[in-house]
């Protein structure tokens, strides 16, 4: 079962639930430093990853001045998810969004995959 809950800039909470693996995101309202923090627990892979995107995608939206991607609490970290944060850094630059990334470091199975890919260091961790 994946829940999505996504909290409106209003404060409202509007869950989405979904059969797919153990796994939610949860994209959090701007705080007043004009900072989104998407919180991504569970399974990264090709199954969730599509979710992750439409979240991503609402973070990106809100024209904050920071995106920071909480992976803490991931378990799983596919290729299909390096990509997608790839990719959300690329539109992050291009519309003058900061993109930090927390958790890495304490999360042996997202920090592994970016290490092996040589593509740590593409990224501001948090």
């Amino acid at each position: 079962m994946m829940t999505i809950t996504n909290l409106t800039d209003d404060g409202h909470d509007d869950t989405l639930i979904t059969t797919a693996y153990a796994s939610t995101v949860d994209v959090g309202a701007r705080d007043g430093h004009g900072v989104v923090t998407v919180l991504v627990t569970g399974e990264v892979d090709m199954v969730t990853v599509d979710l992750m995107r439409a979240r991503l995608r609402h973070a990106l939206s809100l024209r904050s001045g920071e995106i920071v991607i909480d992976l803490t609490y991931v378990t799983f970290f596919s290729a299909a998810g390096l990509s997608l944060l790839l990719d959300a850094q690329s539109a992050a630059v291009k519309d003058g969004i900061k993109l930090r990334l927390r958790g890495v470091k304490e999360n042996r199975c997202v920090l592994r995959v970016l290490v092996l890919t040589g593509l740590l260091s593409r990224f501001t961790l948090y």
